[in-house]
């Protein structure tokens, strides 16, 4: 089974021809492309966008998003998310402009219901990896400048490295069982790299498909 977890399709602006051909199953990532302090992005453009297809509708999932900064509480927010069917939760710090301190009860939410954490940051996770032991951390492509750092991060069971945006050269220096596929679509040029085949289904690992 081939899955991309990261793509943007549905979100106002990004317009762009479906590739899901390739793929059994493909998750839709709501971050938008640049910075803002909004709550939760594009969640609920890629909601509808979802629920108004008449063709390759069960080949997508959805993933949450909030940004610990928003006025709305999180078990409201998040919760509303969940009655909709996501199946993981994007945290962007740098681009809503927040701390990984604030992140805890976004954490608490995904352990309780069992689904991953898709995080794009710079900022050192060790600690919260090591307190969330339960909680299974996806590091979103494009964090591979901080080699150590992330190397010392893929040492812990609960973490993943999802590739958009990474060159082949640096995959290539993590063990397969350790990647998991993202294009990245349409943010990204989609590339079919040669061993998608292999580390697809590393998303079943870590994510509840239905």
């Amino acid at each position: 089974m081939r899955i991309d977890v990261h793509q943007h399709l549905g979100i106002k602006w990004v317009n762009a021809k479906e590739i899901s051909e390739y793929f059994d199953i493909i998750l839709l990532n709501p971050a938008y492309k640049y910075s803002c302090q909004c709550c939760v992005d594009g969640f609920y453009q890629q909601y509808l966008w979802l629920k108004n297809k008449n063709e390759n509708r069960e080949k997508y999932r959805l993933l949450g998003i909030y940004n610990p900064k928003c006025r709305v509480p999180l078990e409201v927010e998040l919760g509303r998310q969940y009655e909709k069917g996501i199946v993981g939760i994007v945290l962007t710090p740098e681009k809503h402009g927040y701390k990984i301190q604030d992140i805890d009860k976004v954490l608490e939410f995904a352990e309780d219901h069992k689904m991953p954490i898709f995080i794009k940051t710079t900022q050192d996770l060790t600690q919260k990896i090591q307190e969330f032991t339960h909680l299974t951390f996806v590091i979103l492509g494009s964090y591979y400048p901080m080699e150590e750092m992330l190397y010392n991060l893929l040492k812990y069971n609960n973490v993943f490295f999802e590739t958009s945006g990474v060159p082949e050269s640096f995959l290539n220096k993590i063990p397969t069982d350790r990647l998991i596929y993202g294009s990245g679509y349409p943010y990204l040029p989609f590339k079919n790299m040669h061993f998608i085949d292999v580390i697809s289904e590393n998303a079943l690992k870590i994510i509840s498909i239905h």
